[in-house]
């Protein structure tokens, strides 16, 4: 049957349902995507892997939030409810996989191994950071050059006001490529500086008492806003929203069918961590959750010296 003729059999199995005008309108634009993808074959031949192929087309290609993947997986098995009469087990796994319970993703350690195989230069290093220290990806975007302690491993979380909130562990993996990443960013700072640019938003308190820190290395953003992406380089950090889209579509192009939120990388490091034995008190302190969450100066000192676990992200083969 022609994709017009499809489209008008669902069109009708849509009319008399109780679904809005636009609701309705979107269900017939991605299916009509999805009959034109496949334009020529037999859908009812289609299996898992040729849904996986389209979906990955509209996540990579059609630049598709996951919120709008859903929707047009919806409409496929409403197509094939309708006007098939069919109801393929490979769409219903795919929707319950998506959709299945409401607490937080947690990926595999294999899963993980893909999806930073799929990542490359400033999206690899926050993506291993997340999963291999438990940031927040939030946390890591506004990351500073005095945030790292690489002699001794240590990563220091502060918070906005530039109070230190906790320690967590720098993965031994990812030293080589931030020790790259860090001399390609002081080299940058240099000629900004040399050139009378070179400033950085500091933390208000800070920026009141110190304001010539505004130029200093240690107060630099770790990562800079993607070349393109409209912020200015030296005073601000890489958006967060830009790193969740590239997290998001390497996550398609690895085939990972679970939706990757900010924190899913760091939901994981918590699970895996646990998985190997850690106990639950030590996780939450490297978090800064429970009854770590407002750790006083000196809970944090008497901590600060305390033997950190290994990383998950060192159990890894990562490039």
């Amino acid at each position: 049957m022609e994709t017009g003729k499809l489209l008008c059999e669902l069109r009708r199995g849509l009319t008399g349902r109780a679904r809005s005008h636009l609701i309705a309108k979107s269900y017939l634009y991605w299916a009509r995507a999805f009959l034109l993808f496949f334009d020529g074959r037999d859908l009812s031949a289609l299996g898992r892997e040729d849904l996986d192929t389209f979906m990955r087309h509209l996540a990579m290609d059609r630049y598709a939030s996951a919120a709008t993947r859903t929707q047009a997986l919806k409409a496929i098995e409403l197509l094939y409810a309708r006007v098939f009469e069919m109801r393929p087990p490979w769409i219903e796994n795919y929707l319950r996989e998506r959709l299945s319970g409401t607490g937080p993703t947690v990926l595999s350690p294999e899963e993980v191994q893909r999806l930073l195989s799929h990542l490359e230069g400033l999206s690899f290093l926050i993506a291993a950071l997340c999963y291999g220290s438990g940031l927040r990806l939030l946390e890591c975007v506004r990351l500073r050059n005095r945030d790292l302690d690489i002699p001794d491993g240590r990563i220091l979380v502060h918070g906005l006001s530039g109070t230190l909130k906790r320690h967590t562990m720098l993965p031994q993996t990812v030293l080589e490529p931030l020790k790259r990443h860090l001399e390609i960013r002081r080299a940058q700072h240099i000629e900004e500086v040399a050139s009378g640019y070179g400033q950085t938003a500091l933390p208000e308190e800070v920026a009141r008492r110190q304001p010539n820190l505004a130029r200093s290395w240690q107060w630099q953003y770790l990562f800079l806003p993607v070349p393109g992406s409209g912020r200015r380089s030296s005073t601000d950090h890489v958006s967060e929203t830009v790193i969740r889209r590239r997290f998001s579509l390497a996550a398609s192009e690895a085939n990972i069918m679970k939706q990757i939120g900010k924190n899913t990388l760091r939901n994981s490091f918590a699970v895996h961590l646990i998985q190997s034995g850690v106990a639950m008190s030590t996780v939450e302190r490297l978090l800064g959750t429970g009854a770590y969450r407002d750790m006083d100066a000196g809970t944090l000192a008497r901590l600060s010296g305390e033997t950190m676990p290994s990383s998950p992200l060192d159990r890894l083969r990562v490039h």
